[in-house]
């Protein structure tokens, strides 16, 4: 039996099954045979020698494997040692290159994932076209180029028909697939020139409508440059004196209007505006300091109530100029404010008919801006009468249904995306009051997650009915506007300084009310 293995053996061996004849000649038996020791001898140099072989031709698995078996067989011999040396040097450099492949590789994939599509195909071109990550990585920048080309052929068409909301969001998606292309950086610099002249233009000719439509896809373009930031901040000036002019504020719209006119030194009109508003206050003034004046405070004398009651359309008009006096007062609200209740939450208060909703980096200026992805549809919810309609030139959903004008129920759910959703609700059915609630989206204070369109009155009490919840209080409480002003009427005791606020008291802003043992302030929006 022992002579036929080695029999087996000797003939593996002369037949090159190296393999083969390792298996036989590794058993115990045959070791230690004096001719299986011969055999053996003669296999570890077959297999050095086919080591050596595979070794130049790089294939470095199967050299270390016959390497391992000459020198399980042979013992460490000189030449099966110099042979593992080097294996090892070529293993460590293969593996220095496969490392170093992945790092290119990593590299390419990052400048092409922000936009650097030159820099990532030259790396991929070390790598070589035999790789097939290198290869799938090159098809991708491929397509990217080809995007890029027909974004420019779009921003160049949006350019020539005006389109500037258009062009700028072509251009912004351009920038993320290749934002180092020259035709892209040129066409950024063209429309940022072209949109910051049209807007000073038409903030010099007084068209303040066109300079807020085109501040927009401006804004999103290059808003961080001072010009473009002195342009949205003089539109700002602008928009808070008109509302100061609206509610007889005359001297503050005057000083405001004064550092506007250092924002836009061409626009003439700005001028001709300070001036009126000079004159009106200082003609206010000029009534408030002379003998009508020194009636300011005064009850009225008894003896004249009844002259009041024979003449009721004389005493309308000599009440009219003390209330027009009050709308001039430091209570008159802005059409947005803000109402804060300690421990319950923030909720803006909107009193225009319309309000303008969308993300806060639109090309809209909006008056409820929402934290979402700036290419979103803005909406306008209008109320008409005691309805409320949703409206907006794109798609949006209401109900899980798309739509562009549709009237609003209380509970319709609206969305602008999958991740920007607002629930519209009427809480109270005597009230016209409406609410926006925030649900998939938020604004940038985080505290808000209501927001009031009021129409009449607010209503502040415990349990679903009240515009503003407040679960701690112990009965309700309504806050109702008249000449321009807020008051409030119910059963709950209001302070304010450790005086008591009845309903002929208008609650006066930045001042702090308590409620209850709650705390409640009026502040700008």
């Amino acid at each position: 039996m022992l002579n036929l293995k080695l029999k087996q053996a000797e003939t593996a061996l002369v037949d090159g099954r190296l393999d083969e004849a390792y298996t036989l000649l590794n058993s115990g038996e045959l070791r230690e045979h004096r001719r299986g020791q011969t055999l053996i001898g003669r296999l570890s140099r077959a297999l050095a020698q086919r080591s050596q072989e595979h070794l130049e031709a790089d294939r470095l698995v199967q050299a270390s494997n016959d390497c391992r078996k000459a020198e399980t067989l042979g013992g460490n011999l000189p030449e099966v040692g110099q042979l593992r040396r080097q294996i090892k040097e070529s293993l460590d450099r293969q593996q220095l290159s496969q490392h170093r492949r992945e790092q290119i590789l990593n590299q390419a994939r990052e400048h092409l994932e922000k936009g650097r599509l030159s820099r990532g195909e030259a790396l991929l071109a070390q790598v070589g076209t035999d790789e097939y990550r290198a290869r799938e990585l090159l098809r991708q920048a491929a397509v990217k180029r080809d995007d890029v080309n027909l974004a420019i052929r779009q921003i160049e068409k949006a350019i020539e028909q005006d389109h500037w909301a258009e062009a700028v969001a072509e251009l912004l998606r351009a920038k993320q697939l290749q934002n180092s292309h020259d035709r892209i950086a040129q066409l950024s610099k063209d429309i940022t020139d072209k949109l910051t002249r049209q807007v000073t233009e038409a903030f010099n000719v007084g068209r303040l409508d066109r300079s807020e439509t085109l501040l927009g896809p401006l804004n999103r373009l290059a808003g961080q440059k001072l010009q473009v930031k002195e342009l949205f901040q003089a539109l700002g000036q602008c928009r808070k004196a008109y509302q100061l002019i609206e509610s007889g504020q005359h001297r503050q719209a005057f000083s405001i209007l004064q550092r506007t006119a250092n924002l836009l030194p061409a626009a003439k009109w700005i001028k001709t505006t300070i001036d009126s508003c000079e004159k009106i206050a200082q003609g206010l003034e000029t009534l408030q300091v002379g003998p009508l004046g020194l009636l300011d405070g005064l009850e009225p004398d008894e003896s004249l109530s009844l002259d009041d009651k024979a003449h009721p359309s004389a005493s309308k008009k000599a009440h009219a100029p003390r209330a027009a006096d009050k709308a001039a007062g430091k209570t008159v609200l802005p059409k947005k404010f803000m109402i804060q209740v300690d421990g319950v939450g923030s909720f803006p208060v909107f009193s225009d008919n319309q309000v303008k909703v969308g993300p806060i980096s639109c090309e809209q200026v909006c008056d409820l801006p929402l934290m979402a992805e700036p290419n979103l549809p803005w909406l306008t919810i209008e109320r008409v009468e005691e309805d409320y309609f949703v409206r907006s030139d794109r798609d949006i959903v209401v109900n899980d249904k798309p739509t562009r004008n549709q009237l609003l129920n209380n509970g319709d759910r609206v969305a602008l995306s999958q991740r920007c959703r607002f629930r519209f609700r009427r809480p109270n059915a005597a009230s016209t009051t409406a609410i926006i609630s925030l649900a998939g989206t938020r604004m940038a204070r985080a505290d808000v997650r209501d927001a009031i369109l009021l129409d009449r009155e607010i209503i502040i009490a415990p349990g679903p009915a009240g515009h503003i919840r407040c679960d701690l209080l112990p009965g309700k409480i309504v806050l109702f506007l008249r000449n321009g002003q807020l008051f409030c009427r119910g059963k709950v005791p209001l302070t304010a300084a450790n005086n008591k606020i009845n309903e002929k008291n208008a609650l006066e802003m930045g001042k702090p009310i308590t409620i209850g043992n709650l705390t409640m302030i009026i502040t700008e929006f």
